[in-house]
């Protein structure tokens, strides 16, 4: 019988793939932008939310990304031989 041996990483990775730590970062801006608008514009409840939410998302692919490229995985993971030479081919 197998055991449930996922690890939390494994599904961060699952949720979102690969990311670079750009890619968080253009979702955390896009995040402040609205929470700006939010506070400068007009304050609605929306945009709070909208906002939080594209932040939360932005700071989380960003631990993942810098996490990644600490331990060598994802998008920061050396490339093999024989994954270089596909790329190549094509």
């Amino acid at each position: 019988m197998r055991g449930n041996h996922s690890s939390p990483s494994r599904w961060r990775r699952r949720l979102i793939g690969e990311p670079s730590i750009s890619a968080g970062a253009i979702w955390s801006a896009i995040g402040f932008a609205w929470l700006l608008a939010a506070v400068f514009d007009e304050a609605s409840t929306i945009r709070f939310v909208l906002g939080g939410l594209w932040l939360a998302t932005g700071v989380f692919i960003i631990v993942v990304a810098v996490r990644g490229r600490r331990l060598d995985r994802g998008y920061y993971a050396p490339q093999s031989a024989s994954t270089v030479d596909a790329k190549v081919d094509d």
